[in-house]
């Protein structure tokens, strides 16, 4: 169900309560999504010294992850404007975590990969911020947990899947427009 139909639902009167379920984990998933954020940016933060990316380094690393891309595909990925990507793709190469080289394809674009040394610094990095959200975790009972793990996995599948079918390819659109990024 898309935004403008559980929308059109609920201005005709014919909301159910599948409609209320489906907003009401959506709001609990907005809540959480701002406190991890906030968490993991204030962890990054804290521990800058140690940890050898920034946010906006880890996070185009974790589109870089498996597979190489165009700029512009990152920008997509990231649903950030070109500008945005290709800063956090030269601090990147700057700091010897990916290169860019010319699209063999089409030589008017760059190909941005993710170096050894990079995926090295991303995997510390998540082994870090899980290790402190564990943390945050410890006391919820077991069976709390292994429902809680089962649902998370689940939700990330269904995301990806609902990525894969371009549900939020217009964010991505409407984050180019704001920007004046045509590409």
């Amino acid at each position: 169900m898309t935004v403008r139909e559980v929308d059109e639902q609920a201005e005709t009167g014919s909301a159910n309560e599948s409609v209320d379920a489906l907003r009401q984990t959506a709001r609990q998933l907005l809540v959480l999504g701002r406190r991890t954020g906030r968490i993991a940016m204030r962890f990054g933060a804290a521990h800058a010294d140690e940890l050898e990316l920034t946010m906006p380094q880890h996070q185009a690393l974790r589109a870089l992850r498996h597979r190489s891309c165009r700029m512009s595909d990152l920008g997509g990925r990231l649903m950030v404007s070109k500008q945005w990507a290709s800063q956090s793709v030269d601090s990147l190469v700057r700091a010897g975590l990916a290169t860019r080289a010319e699209d063999p394809d089409d030589r008017r674009h760059a190909v941005v990969s993710a170096t050894p040394h990079g995926l090295e610094a991303l995997e510390s990095h998540e082994q870090a911020l899980a290790s402190f959200l564990a943390g945050a975790l410890d006391g919820m009972p077991a069976e709390a947990l292994e429902r809680l793990d089962e649902a998370l996995a689940e939700l990330n599948a269904h995301m990806a899947r609902r990525r894969d079918e371009g549900y939020f390819r217009s964010l991505r659109d409407a984050g180019r427009r704001e920007s004046g990024d045509k590409t």
